[in-house]
This record gives C-alpha cells, structure tokens and sequence, in this order.
C-alpha cells in the first residue's frame, strides 16, 4: 500500500523516517529519506509504494504510515456488552440504561488483528 503523505511515516521495523522528496523525478525510487537506525541517520531511496528493496516484496525496511491509535467505550450490563461502540466515556454514560455494571474502553492501532 502506498503511504499517505499527509501522515507520519516510519520504517515498517519502527525506525524513525524523515522524508525528504516524495517525488524524485526520472527513478524508479523517487521517496528519498533520512532514516535514523543504530548506525545514525542516513539516506535511503524508496518505490513510490514505499519500497526499500528493487523486488517490491515486504522489508523491515518498507516506509509505512505510522498507525493510528483509536479507543472506543462499550457498555456493559453482566455477562452481556452492547454492540455499540462510543466515541466518548461521557457518550457511553448517556447512552447507560439502567443495570450497567461497567463502561470498558476499547483501545486498538489500525490494522490490528488479534489472534
């Protein structure tokens, strides 16, 4: 997937990314970046879908939107939760009905799949 640049970016290992050019012309890698690694930073040259390697499969060394962070709050009543999902504790209180024993906050990255 191509990284959005609107967002922030990291390396899909976790190492910081500082982009330099999107959009290099004439090369097959126009992302230019500085990532910061053990060896401090240094420069790196991506596909325009965030490729570090030539063969375009998966790398530790890919740039990847960093994900987002969300949490949602759901009511619970016993041994039974709602099906609804709050964006807010004070939207999830509102919306209590009588016999709530909890609100749990729900918090997930994008992308995130537990097994």
């Amino acid at each position: 997937m191509t990284p959005d640049r609107n967002k922030p970016v990291r390396l899909r290992n976790g190492d910081k990314v500082v982009v330099l050019d999107w959009d290099v012309p004439k090369t097959d890698r126009p992302i230019w970046a500085r990532v910061f690694d053990t060896g401090g930073w240094r420069i790196l040259y991506f596909s325009a879908e965030g490729h570090w390697n030539g063969n375009r499969e998966c790398s530790d060394y890919d740039i990847i939107n960093v994900p987002e962070k969300h949490e949602r709050y759901m009511n619970v009543y016993g041994k039974q939760a709602e099906a609804f999902m709050y964006c807010s504790r004070s939207s999830a209180d509102m919306s209590a009905r009588l016999g709530r024993t909890e609100c749990i906050r729900v918090e997930w990255e994008e992308g995130q799949y537990d097994e």
